[in-house]
């Protein structure tokens, strides 16, 4: 039996399904921030930070960059028609407080998640390859 080849991060992000890059640290800024842009521009997604960052770059002429909410509810609801979420490591993105009786995933079941970069790896050169 033959396994399907994966798809590439190209093929993903030009398959026409919401997608959604999640950045942090150097992304957020500067040189990872205009390369991201790029990418969400190409690709119809959104760009995405996690609830608590230090440094986001915005203004004029700066790409729209949502912050995930805070609360369970709303996150899951801006998550929920993600097909692919790309971000700098591959882990569940969870919330930050146990919400007891509630799922802990805030993407969908069907959402694949991509790793752009292994922790300690350079982010924003993944973004610009």
């Amino acid at each position: 039996m033959t396994r399907p080849k994966p798809k590439s991060c190209g093929d993903l992000l030009r398959s026409g399904l919401q997608t959604a890059i999640l950045l942090a640290g150097s992304a957020l800024y500067g040189k990872g921030l205009k390369f991201a842009a790029r990418i969400a521009a190409a690709a119809s997604a959104k760009l995405l930070a996690p609830y608590p960052f230090t440094r986001m770059e915005r203004g004029a002429g700066v790409a729209v960059v949502e912050r995930i909410p805070y609360v369970l509810e709303q996150a899951v609801e801006q998550l929920k028609n993600s097909a692919s979420l790309f971000w700098w490591e591959r882990r569940l993105l969870l919330p930050y407080f146990a919400s007891p009786g509630k799922n802990s995933v805030l993407t969908s079941p069907d959402c694949e998640i991509h790793a752009l970069a292994r922790p300690g790896e350079d982010f924003v050169g993944a973004l610009e390859h």
